[in-house]
C-alpha cells in the first residue's frame, strides 16, 4: 500500500502547475492517467483529475518517478485513495452526481453534475414540473439550468431559438436572452453572462451537461419531454444570428454514439419521424493533415511561438500545431500551414480560449504574463513558415467580440 503521509500541499501545487503547463491531453499521455469519471480536484475554479494529480504529486514529493494509475485506488472510501487524501489536505473535492456548493440556498440539493441517480437515458417526462420534481432540469420556464460561478448542469431544447441546429449527437445550441419574449423573436444581442457565462465554465472545467429534449424540436419526443443524456461544450462563439443580433452559440457533443443514442430513444420520436442513416458514428469528424503539422513543429524546433520555451516529454518534445482560425463547423477554418501556429500546451490553451491575440505587426496582445524567453512579446517567426494574416485577423475579431 502507498504511503500518503508526507504529501504535502505544495507537492498537490506543483502536480497541478505540471497539468496547466502540459496540457490536459499531453499530461494523460506524458503519465498514463485518464480523465476523471468521479472525483475532480477544484482549485481556483478549475478542475483537475484527481488521481493523476496525487500519483505526479507523489513523485514530487519523494523525488522519484510517480505513482501509475495500478498503484492506488481514487474515491473517497478508505484512507490511502486519492480523493481522501486530497480531502485531508484541505482541497474541495467534486463529486459528479452529488450536490454541488455554490448554489442558491433553496437549490442546493437539486443541482447536481452529470446523471442523476435513478434517470435513465431515453426518459421521458410529462412536462417541465416533472422534470424539476426529479432534479432533471430545475428551472420549470428558463433553457439553461446552472450558474455563471459554477457551471451549467442541464439544457432544453425546445426550438426557442431560430439559430439551434440539432444532429442527435451533436448540437449548437443558442444562449439565452436578446428576445421580446420567451421563445418569441430576437429584438437585441444577446450578453455574456447568467447561462451564457455558465456553459463557458462547462468547457473549462469539462463538465458535462444534461441535455432535455421537448416535444417541440424535431428529434423530441411525441409528448412531453426526454432526457437524452450527458454531453460535453467542446466550444462557443458570439456571431451574428438570422435576426441580425449578436447570439452566443455553444456546440455540445454527445458521451455516446450515434448508434448508442438512436436504438436508446427511436421508439419515443414522433410517429412520422424517421431517422436518417449515417454510415458510421465517425463519419463527421475532420482528418487533420499530419504532415503540416509535422513540418510547422520542425520548423520551429518544437518551441513555442509565444513564450520561446521547449519542453521535452518522454520520447518526443511536447508541442502542439495550433489553428489560428478553428476547424470545424462552427469556424471552418482550413487545414492548411498559414492557419498554424507552434504551441507549448499552456499558450495553446489561452490562445483557444481568446486569452490574448496576435495583431497585424505580430505583436501578442493582452497576454498579462511575462514572457522570459520572449520579453518583447512578439511572435517568434520563420521565414520558412508564412502565416496569413486573414487568420490572424479572424481570431483576433473573435477575441474582441467575447472580450
Amino acid at each position: 500500500m502507498v504511503d500518503f503521509s508526507n504529501i504535502t500541499k505544495n507537492s498537490i501545487e506543483e502536480a497541478i502547475k505540471e497539468f496547466d503547463s502540459l496540457g490536459e491531453d499531453s499530461f494523460y499521455s506524458l503519465y498514463g492517467f485518464f480523465k476523471e469519471k468521479k472525483y475532480s480536484l477544484l482549485y481556483n475554479n478549475k478542475t483537475y483529475p484527481s488521481k493523476a494529480i496525487l500519483g505526479i504529486a507523489y513523485g514530487f514529493e519523494n523525488n522519484t518517478k510517480p505513482l501509475s494509475p495500478n498503484d492506488f485506488s481514487g474515491g473517497m472510501s478508505g484512507k490511502n485513495t486519492a480523493a481522501s487524501v486530497l480531502d485531508r489536505l484541505g482541497f474541495e473535492i467534486i463529486e459528479l452526481g452529488k450536490p454541488q456548493k455554490g448554489a442558491s440556498r433553496g437549490n442546493l440539493e437539486r443541482n447536481i453534475f452529470g446523471e442523476i441517480p435513478g434517470v435513465k437515458v431515453g426518459q421521458l417526462f410529462k412536462d417541465r414540473k416533472e422534470l424539476s420534481e426529479h432534479r432533471v432540469h430545475t428551472p420549470t420556464m428558463a433553457g439553461i439550468s446552472g450558474s455563471q460561478d459554477i457551471g451549467a448542469y442541464s439544457i432544453v431544447l425546445s426550438g426557442g431559438y431560430e439559430d439551434d441546429i440539432d444532429e442527435l449527437d451533436y448540437i449548437l445550441y443558442t444562449g439565452h436572452g436578446g428576445q421580446d419574449n420567451p421563445g418569441g423573436k430576437q429584438v437585441k444581442d444577446q450578453e455574456f453572462l447568467r447561462g451564457n457565462k455558465a456553459l463557458t465554465l462547462n468547457i473549462q472545467q469539462n463538465l458535462p451537461v444534461r441535455v432535455i429534449r421537448g416535444h417541440q424540436v424535431e428529434y423530441g419526443p411525441q409528448n412531453g419531454y426526454r432526457y437524452d443524456g450527458l454531453y460535453y461544450v467542446k466550444n462557443y462563439q458570439k456571431t451574428k444570428g438570422k435576426s441580425g443580433y449578436y447570439v452566443f452559440r455553444f456546440e455540445l457533443v454527445s458521451s455516446q454514439a450515434y448508434e448508442n443514442i438512436v436504438n436508446t430513444i427511436e421508439n419515443t420520436f414522433k410517429d412520422e419521424y424517421e431517422v436518417p442513416e449515417r454510415v458510421s458514428s465517425t463519419s463527421d469528424k475532420i482528418k487533420r493533415n499530419q504532415s503540416i503539422v509535422k513540418k510547422v513543429k520542425e520548423l520551429h524546433n518544437f518551441t513555442c511561438q509565444v513564450c520561446g520555451e521547449f519542453f521535452q516529454g518522454v520520447g518526443d518534445p511536447i508541442c502542439i500545431a495550433a489553428h489560428i482560425k478553428p476547424l470545424g463547423r462552427m469556424h471552418n477554418g482550413p487545414d492548411v500551414i498559414e492557419n498554424l501556429l507552434c504551441l507549448c500546451p499552456n499558450h495553446h490553451d489561452l490562445f483557444d480560449r481568446f486569452g490574448f491575440f496576435i495583431d497585424e505587426n505580430l505583436n501578442i496582445m493582452q497576454l498579462n504574463q511575462e514572457l522570459p524567453k520572449n520579453p518583447s512579446k512578439k511572435l517568434i517567426t520563420n521565414k520558412k513558415h508564412m502565416i496569413n494574416p486573414e487568420f490572424l485577423n479572424y481570431h483576433k475579431t473573435q477575441y474582441l467580440i467575447v472580450n
